[in-house]
């Protein structure tokens, strides 16, 4: 209940000025700068701690950091640390807080507000140069900080509005070692190593990470592979159900160009359902008898399992591997001819016919 005022000095000029009074006050008891993490943690009176994660970007913000258009601050070392959740189970919880962002954090600079057509680019590189993820960054003035989870781009893109029931795909973790982040924004850049490191608590040769890495990497692949097939299924299957039910309402429509329609559609929709199962609305059982194994979810499956632990994959898995790659090679090359050629097939046949023509790469 105690009045209070704030001052602050504007660019380090040794003017100060008072921005605001009457802020509500909190007894601060201790202030230390972590020796190892160089995190700020700020000590309250019956109000708990605050930690500020990485003040590197504070320390460094010289004057002649300020007076720059853009800068990028030192990034500490980042570790792969493996999570455990616990949130499984139920009772009595001692309290804690949330965890740090995950990964690198990424702090920079900017002068001045970037434009509404000016972006912020984050390009994370490894020692051979290859772009292993691309970051938006915030546009804001002044300090702004972002986040490398330590993984690569994610297999597939979320659909708008539907996250899934886990949250968004994640890509496979890079090896060890040094990267470097780029920041740029329009004829303006600055680079910075970072250090990746492993969690002290696993135990893996490199040969073995190796082949973990690579199982990540190709299950990744597969599941964008069968997941593209998938969404030009999807597509192709609601625009012939969309116009199956015109020309049912269509008393001219050509008997050729009825049944052409309806045999693409029986060709796309076998396809479809061997990629993943149509089921009613809220139908939670088990697969039905008749219903082929949709070969989709088997992908996803794999790659969270192959990602799920830090080990070479097994034989079993190894060879699971290679029959998901031989059923979906197969599964792609009945999409591309559905496309490649029945589309545009059926597509002239509607075009003399007026009836508009089907997108084979719409959602």
């Amino acid at each position: 209940g105690s009045e209070s005022e704030l001052w602050i000095s504007r660019n380090g000029g040794g003017r100060w000025e008072r921005v605001r009074s009457n802020l509500p006050t909190t007894v601060v008891s201790d202030i230390l700068i972590h020796p190892r993490d160089n995190d700020l943690v700020v000590a309250t009176h019956a109000h708990g701690v605050w930690v500020l994660d990485d003040v590197t970007s504070l320390a460094q913000l010289s004057e002649e950091v300020q007076g720059a258009n853009l800068h990028l601050f030192d990034i500490r070392p980042a570790t792969q640390y493996r999570l455990y959740s616990h949130k499984g189970s139920t009772g009595h919880k001692f309290f804690a807080a949330p965890n740090p962002p995950e990964g690198a954090l990424v702090d920079y600079w900017l002068k001045s507000r970037a434009g509404e057509k000016e972006e912020v680019k984050i390009t994370i590189s490894d020692a051979s140069g290859k772009t292993v993820r691309e970051l938006k960054g915030s546009k804001e003035a002044g300090i702004n900080r972002a986040n490398w989870d330590l993984r690569h781009e994610p297999p597939v893109e979320p659909e708008p509005g539907a996250p899934g029931f886990f949250g968004p795909s994640r890509g496979p973790l890079v090896p060890p070692g040094t990267y470097t982040v780029k920041l740029s924004l329009g004829s303006w850049s600055a680079s910075k190593p970072v250090v990746v490191e492993e969690d002290s608590r696993i135990g893996i040769s490199e040969a073995e990470r190796r082949q973990w890495y690579q199982a990540c990497l190709d299950s990744a692949a597969l599941w964008k592979q069968t997941d593209a097939a998938n969404r030009k299924m999807s597509a192709l299957r609601r625009q012939l159900t969309e116009l199956q039910s015109t020309l049912e309402k269509d008393r001219q429509a050509s008997a050729a160009v009825t049944s052409e329609v309806k045999k693409l559609a029986a060709r796309v929709e076998e396809v479809a359902r061997r990629l993943t199962i149509q089921r009613p609305l809220g139908f939670a059982g088990a697969p039905l008898a008749d219903e082929p194994e949709p070969l989709l979810s088997r992908v996803r499956g794999f790659y969270s399992t192959v990602g799920g632990y830090t080990a070479p994959p097994t034989p079993q898995h190894a060879a699971l591997l290679e029959r998901l790659k031989k059923q979906a090679a197969a599964v792609d090359g009945e999409v591309k001819t559905i496309v490649e050629k029945n589309v545009p097939a059926l597509n002239r046949l509607l075009l003399d016919n007026g009836l508009g023509r089907l997108d084979a790469g719409r959602r």
